[in-house]
């Protein structure tokens, strides 16, 4: 049996449970584990699909950390491409060999 599946559910109430879930293995073999839940009361969902503060922080840091690697890598692949092109264009133009 893989030891790595989720733990035994634990019902909370008639409508909610929790379970442990496997996360991954940390260093020093240690096993990470979150913790989900589920649950059918709809007052409860519409409460957790509310946006918060921190939810917007989370979403403006992701996007501007993604902007900011993205023109390093822009500015990267540009380093080594743009000069060359250049060097290939003036060996076209240079070419000798006509």
């Amino acid at each position: 049996m893989n030891d790595k599946l989720p733990l035994s559910p634990l019902q909370l109430s008639g409508n909610t449970m929790i379970w442990l879930d496997f996360a991954g293995e940390e260093k020093q073999n240690e096993d990470l584990y979150t913790l989900k839940g589920t649950t059918t009361d709809p007052k409860e969902i519409e409460i957790r699909r509310t946006l918060t503060k921190q939810d917007w922080i989370n979403a403006c840091y992701s996007t501007l950390m993604s902007v900011i690697f993205f023109f390093l890598m822009l500015v990267t692949a540009l380093v080594w491409v743009v000069p060359t092109i250049i060097f290939l264009f003036i060996m076209y133009i240079v070419n000798t060999n006509r």
